[in-house]
This record gives C-alpha cells, sequence and structure tokens, in this order.
C-alpha cells in the first residue's frame, strides 16, 4: 500500500472518528445546557394521531415539503445515500446478494470505497 492510500486509510479515519465522537459530545453538552424554553411548541394536533400518521410523518416529512420542496429533496437525497453507505457496509460484514446490483467479490473495504480491486473481475 503505498503512502497516499495509507494515509487516507489510516490516520484519516482515525481522525474522522475523533472529529465525530468529540462533536457530538460537545453539541450534547450544549443542549443539555441550555436553559428551557417556556413557551411550549404544539407539533402535532391535540388529538392522538394514528401510528400510520406518525410514521408517513417521520418519512416522508410533509410539512417540510410543504413550506421547503428543495430542502425536502436534499433531505429525501441524504436520507437515500446514507440506507445505501449503511448497506454497503453490512455487506463488508457478510454477503447479501439481495444488496448486489453488480455481481463482485471483493469491492474495496481494502482499497478505495467503490473500485474494485479485482481487475480479472468481469461486469
Amino acid at each position: 500500500m503505498d503512502s497516499f492510500s495509507y494515509f487516507v486509510l489510516v490516520p484519516m479515519v482515525y481522525f474522522a472518528f475523533g472529529v465525530f465522537f468529540f462533536g457530538t459530545i460537545i453539541k450534547a453538552i450544549k443542549i443539555f445546557t441550555k436553559p428551557k424554553n417556556p413557551i411550549a411548541l404544539q407539533i402535532y394536533p391535540e388529538e392522538q394521531p394514528s401510528w400510520f400518521f406518525v410514521l408517513k410523518d417521520t418519512f416522508f416529512l410533509p410539512t417540510v415539503k410543504r413550506h421547503k420542496p428543495v430542502l425536502w429533496l436534499f433531505l429525501m437525497a441524504f436520507h437515500i445515500a446514507f440506507l445505501l453507505l449503511i448497506v454497503g457496509h453490512i455487506e463488508l460484514i457478510k454477503k447479501f446478494v439481495i444488496f448486489q446490483i453488480i455481481p463482485h467479490e471483493v469491492f474495496l473495504g481494502k482499497g478505495f470505497i467503490g473500485v474494485n480491486v479485482n481487475p480479472e473481475l468481469k461486469y
């Protein structure tokens, strides 16, 4: 492994994890030390919503779509990409044929993510 690949795959991964870990702790401290808001903000109507309504509101964000459609579009794209990232990392642990759109033996966990490290494999 050349020095650039080593730098990207080892120290930068630890640095990114450290930034995430300490950033999360600092943000949590800021949230928990903030004074409470004296005004109660009502999100849902007073009657109890059905579970279907709650799930629809959680996953499809209709209020955001109504007020800021461009933000909604980027939120959906981000969450879909994040889901695909999680599926890709789960596949590094165990092979799931159902998730393999492109048949492959090894996609980079040992090199660059998404680059086929087996040049003899034909698509």
